[in-house]
């Protein structure tokens, strides 16, 4: 195992700046995701720590090594980083089988053959896949030609593990299996791994710390829960889903034994209390973030009391999801989104109260 460390990394073609000032750190055996949309970086960032960009500016250790310094000159080839990598085409070559596929990485090292089988039918079992060994590579399935450009990745026992989408290609139901399976083998080789992906889904199931990307930057890099529930900002928060933003005046605040803070909000037609990182001064006019699957609804006009936002409005949308209902409620010029319980069928055009625990409510800027 070993880390990764990028520090103040860019990469310019000409006067487009793609990567800008990225400085991000990988502690070994952890899984790490670069996550945004296209062209915001995270593939570029991807490349220059395996050589197959050079970085206009910073520095990109493996380990201890230096693999690559812009001031310094220092380049070293992809081939001598010891990194394995999975592309998105997964780069599986049709004329060889299985074995031969797995095999090819120890072969261009000259291995012995006899170590040759023994390391190729290890990569082969630790993805399930030793059965298939002699059949022809176009003869598999969309996942099991993911599974073997993992084991290629894996035979030569590399320190850091790089996947570029390997994913994208899946249907929605194999891509969940193939992410859980592949997810249980990096913490059971406890690799360290760095992944690239558009799916927010996928990063909140796979990874150990996300670093969401935006115009080349790193905007949060934080754990998946603290990432969706606890965004840095409005442009991290929106790029999960559509949370619902709310203006707001701040009544007051108190610090909270965690450490963060408990700001107690008025806005137009409701109030309540929120959570937030910093202390907000009275009459600060903030936004609150709640994503739409933390409220509760109660039919009519009702009231709680407690450390809960709560609002009342007229339902004006209601679409049944199957596991979720997706309700659209007017509270004076806002519209309310709530993700409710499937059972939840109020009529359209009656009254609801929409409740929001303190928690699940986030203080975003003021």
């Amino acid at each position: 195992m070993s880390n990764i460390t990028l520090e103040n990394v860019s990469r310019a073609f000409g006067s487009n700046v793609v990567v800008d000032g990225v400085n991000l750190n990988i502690s070994p055996g952890e899984f790490v995701t670069l996550l945004g949309p296209s062209g915001c970086g995270k593939t570029t960032t991807l490349r220059m720590v395996a050589g197959l960009e050079r970085n206009s500016g910073g520095t990109i250790k493996i380990g201890d090594a230096v693999v690559s310094d812009a001031s310094q000159k220092i380049f070293v080839p992809p081939e001598r980083r010891s990194l394995g990598m999975v592309f998105q085409s997964y780069a599986i070559w049709p004329h060889m089988t299985v074995f031969e596929n797995v095999a090819y990485p120890l072969k261009v090292r000259r291995m012995p053959e006899r170590d040759i089988r023994t390391k190729v039918d290890k990569a082969l079992r630790l993805v399930e896949m030793e059965r298939f060994a002699e059949r022809p590579a176009p003869a598999l399935s969309g996942g099991q030609q993911q599974r073997i450009a993992i084991a290629r990745a894996l035979v030569f026992e590399p320190k850091v593990l790089l996947l570029d989408e390997p994913m994208s290609n899946l249907d929605s139901r194999l891509r969940t299996q193939m992410g859980d399976d592949f997810r249980e083998l990096q913490q059971r080789l406890k690799i360290t791994t760095l992944y690239v992906t558009h799916d927010q889904a996928e990063a909140m199931s796979l990874s150990d710390r996300v670093a969401v990307m935006s115009g080349g930057e790193i905007l949060q890099i934080s754990a998946p829960s603290e990432i969706y529930h606890r965004p840095a900002n409005r442009q991290v928060a929106e790029f999960f889903g559509s949370p619902n933003l709310l203006k707001a005046m701040v009544v007051g605040s108190s610090k909270r034994p965690d450490g963060l803070f408990n700001v107690r909000v008025r806005g137009s037609g409701w109030q309540g209390s929120c959570t937030g990182e910093r202390d907000v001064a009275p009459f600060s006019e903030i936004t609150v973030m709640i994503r739409s699957e933390n409220f509760r609804c109660e039919a009519g006009l009702a009231v709680e009391t407690g450390d809960v936002i709560h609002l009342s409005g007229t339902v004006k949308e209601s679409v049944f999801r199957g596991p979720t209902r997706s309700l659209a409620i007017a509270n004076g010029e806002q519209c309310i989104r709530v993700e409710a319980p499937s059972m939840t069928n109020p009529a359209v055009g009656s009254e609801i109260t929409l409740f929001a625990k303190s928690e699940g409510a986030w203080v975003l800027d003021s």
